[in-house]
């Protein structure tokens, strides 16, 4: 699945997203997967979520920006049930707001790690052990959480890329 940089839209942080019929990919156990997009973020006022994969109560997977650590990240929960723990491969840089900014996300379900890179570099990894399966929408602008839409993303995403597997630092480059 890919949303062209062509056809990237703006979202206004409240009630804008861009959702798909069911899953774009496989978040449970055995697979791995990476997440791909351009993203230009206008507030860091909140969470803001610019790719998921809705669950049942919360997403698999959140490609945003985490307000509690003032850096990108891309993140999962440990479970799909309410208030679980979660994990984050955090930016080493902070956000420039209305910037263009490439992220990636990268969960390998053998090395159970998710890394994050910011324009083509790792910037960070965590150990994420618990996947859990999604069956829900594919959503650009904003995630779930406790059975909500949630962390609405403000400013513009283009061009999303989803991968079936854990892309190599070298593919990753090339994206």
């Amino acid at each position: 699945m890919a949303f062209s940089a062509d056809m990237g839209g703006s979202f206004n942080g409240k009630n804008s997203a861009v959702t798909t019929s069911g899953p774009d990919l496989a978040t449970g156990p055995g697979s791995s997967f990476t997440v791909s997009a351009w993203v230009s973020l206008s507030s860091t006022y909140a969470f803001a979520t610019a790719v998921s994969q809705d669950g049942s109560m919360n997403s698999g997977f959140y490609l945003q920006y985490s307000v509690v650590d003032q850096r990108w990240a891309f993140s999962r929960v440990a479970s799909d049930s309410a208030d679980p723990a979660s994990s984050r491969a955090l930016s080493t840089s902070r956000p420039v707001l209305n910037h263009w900014t490439h992220l990636v996300g990268v969960y390998d379900f053998a090395a159970e790690r998710l890394s994050l890179y910011v324009d083509g570099r790792l910037e960070g990894e965590s150990v994420a052990a618990t996947p859990y399966a999604t069956g829900g929408d594919f959503v650009i602008g904003r995630g779930q959480y406790d059975g909500r839409p949630a962390d609405w993303f403000p400013g513009r995403i283009g061009h999303v890329e989803v991968f079936s597997s854990a892309l190599s630092a070298t593919a990753v480059s090339r994206l």
